[in-house]
């Protein structure tokens, strides 16, 4: 049983990885998930024997700043370069599709040949994409069939610049590269590479497109490498008679064993190339249609990566209108923190006093917070002046008592009515007739 991968599930700052895409000598690429963005991303990760080793961090870096430089539609782009987990990594773009190598290996098991048209399309796009490299001083040093990729519509993308070798920096001259597409002088020294190095390289992928063949072959790498340097290259029509004489030259000049017998540049070859292949110069020398195959490019590309379907992209269900979606997630209810406070304090000098509606639930309405102060004090001042009464009361209650007894001066009834006089009405007057003060009642007439 095969042994998880310890690499998938962690998450590199925002970037979780979720599958492993493919594994060299020196690096690995997985498929992860920007959980910011929500889009899948290419994640590249030094291999754990390299993790330590100081020169070829120093080249993942380089790399890096090599991709982050370039923006063009056939380059790979580059996100982020970082360190997370103890790992150094980029993330790049992630192309749904697959490589040109593998889509070679499906025309070769068919016995079939690419169209035309394609591969004049893709080596165009490449070309343009070498062009614009070299010209911003930059040298891939490691195009393959494999390090091509092809989108879901067959557009073709320049990936993998691991061995990328900036003109005015150069190297120490050790040999990188992958043998069957290695140029002569490349083999001999990395630090021998030119711009040319990369069409080479192309030269061998069109050899491959045209005949379904490598020129150079041997089960051994060096034996690889040593072909390229020694032995002239076979005639692709010997794999493949039908071909006009003007694409086998094409093919020829582009791999020749000297950088300055080659085109100078990438449009150069493609401009060559789609001369020759709209060449007519004779009935024996024309191009016959290569057998019509039931998979194009696009179908093919689309059987290859069933093979490893993507994931659907994580995303949340819509609200049904009886559910309110929350803003976040249930918390325990808190108060506001201090910084929350200093700051409304601090709107509320600044901006004028609004007058509010009634308190949201939850909250105090600020004019409510400032009166709640007043209104205390107003009910202490009232609770001290009853306070104040009830002991006046009392002490009134105490003197009364103390004092002597009052005399009423009043009339009998019987004398009111014998003699015929206006009714009196006694009124109470409080008259002072002692020494203590003590009131008196004394009667008073009313009219």
């Amino acid at each position: 049983m095969k042994s998880p991968d310890p690499y998938v599930g962690l998450l590199l700052d925002e970037y979780r990885l979720e599958e492993l895409l493919g594994q060299g000598g020196m690096a690995s690429v997985y498929r992860a998930l920007d959980i910011h963005l929500n889009r899948f991303v290419a994640i590249k990760i030094v291999a754990s024997p390299y993790q330590k080793d100081h020169d070829y961090l120093l080249r993942f870096e380089r790399e890096a700043r090599a991709i982050a430089q370039l923006e063009h539609p056939h380059v790979i782009r580059l996100y982020r370069y970082g360190e997370a987990q103890g790992l150094l990594y980029m993330a790049m773009q992630y192309i749904e599709g697959t490589d040109l190598e593998r889509i070679i290996d499906s025309y070769r098991k068919t016995g079939d040949y690419m169209e035309m048209e394609d591969i004049l399309r893709i080596t165009r796009e490449i070309t343009s994409a070498l062009d614009y490299i070299h010209g911003r001083g930059v040298i891939h040093r490691d195009v393959k069939s494999s390090n091509i990729m092809l989108d879901m519509n067959g557009r073709a993308i320049l990936t993998d610049f691991g061995l990328v070798l900036r003109m005015q920096s150069g190297t120490r001259g050790e040999v990188f590269g992958s043998p069957h597409y290695l140029a002569p002088e490349q083999a001999i020294s990395s630090a021998q590479a030119v711009p040319q190095s990369d069409l080479y390289s192309l030269g061998i992928i069109l050899f491959e497109m045209f005949t379904g063949k490598f020129p150079f072959d041997a089960p051994d790498p060096l034996d690889v490498a040593m072909l390229h340097i020694q032995q002239a290259a076979p005639l692709p029509r010997s794999f493949r008679p039908e071909l006009n004489r003007g694409i086998e030259n094409v093919i020829l000049k582009t791999i020749a064993k000297k950088p300055e017998d080659r085109f100078p540049t990438g449009k150069d070859l493609a401009d060559a190339l789609e001369r020759a292949v709209n060449l007519s110069a004779s009935p024996t020398e024309t191009i016959s249609l290569p057998k019509q195959t039931t998979k194009t490019i696009p179908e093919r590309i689309a059987l290859d990566s069933q093979r490893q379907q993507l994931p659907p992209l994580p995303r949340q269900s819509p609200p049904s209108p009886q559910q309110k979606v929350p803003s976040s997630p249930p918390q325990a209810r808190q108060g506001p923190s201090l910084d929350a406070v200093l700051n409304a304090a601090s709107q509320e000098k600044s901006q004028p006093a609004e007058r509010t509606p009634a308190a949201v639930p939850g909250k105090l309405n600020k004019n409510v917070t400032c009166l709640v102060p007043a209104l205390l004090l107003a009910a202490a001042f009232s609770l001290l002046f009853c306070i104040f009464l009830i002991t006046a009361a009392q002490k009134i209650g105490e003197l009364v008592q103390s004092s002597s007894p009052t005399e009423s001066i009043t009339e009998e009834p019987e004398d009111i009515f014998a003699r015929n006089i206006p009714t009196r009405t006694s009124v109470p007057v409080a008259v002072s007739t002692s020494t203590q003060d003590a009131p008196v009642l004394v009667p008073t007439t009313k009219p």
